[in-house]
C-alpha cells in the first residue's frame, strides 16, 4: 500500500487534502471519482501526479491549466 494525497478543489482553491492508503494508482482513481461528484480532485502519490479530475468526473487537460493561468494573469 502507498499513501496518496487527494486535494479537493472548489473554485480553483484547495479546500482540503486527504491522505489515503491505496494498493495502486487505479484504486486511487476509483476513490478520486467518488470525490469528484462534489469537487475537482487532484491526486498525488509522492511527487507524482496520478490524476486530475474536474467536478463531476471529467479529466482535466493541459488546456484547462493553460486557460486558468491566462485568466489569472488578465
Amino acid at each position: 500500500m502507498a499513501v496518496y494525497r487527494f486535494h479537493l478543489i472548489n473554485k480553483g482553491r484547495v479546500v482540503t487534502t486527504l491522505a489515503r492508503d491505496c494498493a495502486e494508482d487505479i484504486d486511487a482513481l476509483d476513490m478520486a471519482r467518488r470525490f469528484a461528484s462534489n469537487f475537482a480532485v487532484e491526486v498525488w502519490q509522492g511527487s507524482k501526479v496520478v490524476v486530475r479530475l474536474k467536478l463531476n468526473d471529467v479529466l482535466l487537460t493541459v488546456k484547462d491549466g493553460l486557460e486558468s493561468t491566462r485568466q489569472k494573469q488578465s
